[in-house]
């Protein structure tokens, strides 16, 4: 017997059919599943083929139509380090290059709305009708549009308008496991396409560098603040230890300032004076000492003792007479007038010689006297510097504590002077850490459409559109196709 359903036959080959037959569904006779496939795809090839050749088709037409665009690459090398040219610190800690987002921050950069505003303005593109029809745009004030609501009108618009275009079309593409970076644009023109991918490389330097500018001109400005408020306060601080040393009669003398910028090796006047009149004084107490030994020996002899040479020479012209007259006296009386003429020459000498020796006594009394008033002035004035030193080193306390403060402030003052300076110094050198390392050429063959990408997605397209119409038509086909289904 056969059955006949919406085009389908099925032949019972023999097999009677019951109503009421309870045998369960697992002792019936099923067809495998990928026949069951098989026998679908053979009933439906011709709207599958259909559908596939109107996808393929599809996508032929539209490969044809679409306009070729054009794609220019700029390849760009980001070092973690910047490369110094002189020994100056940067402002950012070296800590701050090996962070894990710092890469991820330099392509965030590089897709970023400033960048393609400054690249707008450097090929002036917001004018440019060539750069719009490259992007199969109308420039917005040409077109007539309303520039009403914002300011700065048309200009403004064809602004924003050319800054939308370069987001859309530009692409960051990082090379993995490396310091390079592919910037990619795309174009109808390749020669508009070359420029902009070069622009975009050579802003994303200069911004990096305008940004270094500008954190050094921020710190510039921080340190000449900070530079005018420690200047005052250095000179207060110096009119302070200046004041307070007039006031207590401190005169500092031989002061240096070490390596550390702290004053050192400072001796007032007093301490010179004190240590002067010091040694003035030991040498007074000796000489009177030395005096005094030599008074106190009551022999003629020992006070003669003293080195004359007026006495050494009466002495030994007396000699000579002693001797002459002792010659005299073997041959003559004492009376005898050449030996009385001698006697009278040794007395007149010995007369001399005492009365010398009277003097240089009186002398060195007077010598010892003088020695002990020099000695108890100098002794008097050694006491009042001792007190006047000592008034004065109470007063150091508070005179240090002005002259550490003055110290501190000088210091601090130094260090950021310098700091201002190697700063000043680094923002003169141009300092990058981004280079091109090839720039974009002028594409010479399209990069899209390609025909046979767009031909493979037709196909996928095909066949999805074909899955999509074959279950569609089984859902709504009523035709018996199983002997199991006739129950």
């Amino acid at each position: 017997m056969n059955t006949t359903g919406r085009g389908v036959i099925v032949q019972d080959q023999g097999i009677g059919f019951d109503p009421v037959d309870d045998e369960p569904s697992s002792f019936r006779s099923l067809r495998p599943i990928l026949l069951e496939y098989w026998a679908t795809f053979q009933r439906r090839k011709l709207v599958i083929a259909a559908a596939i050749a109107l996808s393929l088709a599809a996508g032929v037409v539209i490969t044809l139509l679409t306009p070729s665009q054009f794609t220019a690459r700029t390849l760009i090398q980001i070092d973690r380090e910047q490369k110094r040219i002189t020994n100056v610190e940067s402002l950012d800690p070296e800590t701050a290059a090996r962070d894990a987002e710092f890469y991820a921050t330099q392509y965030e950069l590089l897709k970023a709305r400033s960048l393609a505003e400054r690249v707008v303005r450097r090929l002036n593109l917001a004018t440019s009708d060539s750069f719009f029809a490259a992007h199969g745009a109308q420039r917005p004030s040409a077109a007539g549009a309303k520039s009403n609501a914002k300011p700065g009108g048309s200009k403004a618009v064809d602004f924003e308008a050319a800054t939308g275009l370069l987001l859309n079309n530009v692409t960051v593409t990082p090379v993995r496991n490396s310091r390079l970076v592919t910037v990619s644009y795309e174009s109808r023109s390749p020669a508009m396409a070359a420029s902009v991918a070069n622009a975009w490389g050579q802003e994303f330097i200069a911004s990096n560098l305008d940004r270094q500018f500008a954190s050094t001109a921020q710190a510039r400005k921080f340190l000449e603040e900070r530079l005018e408020a420690l200047r005052e306060r250095l000179e207060q601080s110096e009119r302070d230890v200046v004041n307070y040393a007039t006031d207590r009669d401190i005169v500092k003398l031989q002061a240096t300032v070490d390596a550390a910028g702290r004053t050192t090796g400072s001796q007032t006047l007093t301490e010179a004076d004190l240590v002067a009149l010091n040694e003035e004084l030991n040498k007074a107490t000796a000489e009177r000492v030395s005096l005094q030994g030599a008074l106190s020996s009551k022999s003629d002899s020992t006070v003669a003792g003293i080195s004359s040479p007026v006495v050494s020479q009466m002495r030994q012209a007396r000699a000579t007479l002693a001797a002459e007259y002792a010659k005299l006296l073997i041959q003559f009386d004492p009376e005898y007038a050449t030996a009385k003429a001698v006697k009278e020459q040794i007395d007149s000498l010995d007369r001399a010689i005492r009365d010398e020796i009277s003097r240089i006594a009186r002398a060195q009394r007077e010598a010892f006297r003088n020695a002990e008033v020099r000695e108890s002035e100098l002794r008097r004035t050694v006491n009042n510097l001792k007190e006047e030193l000592r008034r004065q080193q109470k007063a150091t306390i508070q005179y240090n504590i002005y002259q550490r403060d003055a110290d501190t402030n000088r210091q601090l003052y130094e260090a950021i002077l310098q700091r201002y300076k190697e700063i000043g110094i680094a923002g003169t050198v141009g300092v990058n850490n981004i280079a091109i390392v090839d720039a974009a050429e002028i594409p010479k063959s399209p990069s899209s459409p390609k025909l046979i990408n767009n031909l493979g997605v037709s196909l996928l397209a095909g066949i999805g559109l074909a899955f999509i119409l074959v279950l569609g038509l089984e859902q709504l086909d009523q035709g018996l196709r199983d002997p199991a289904q006739v129950k």
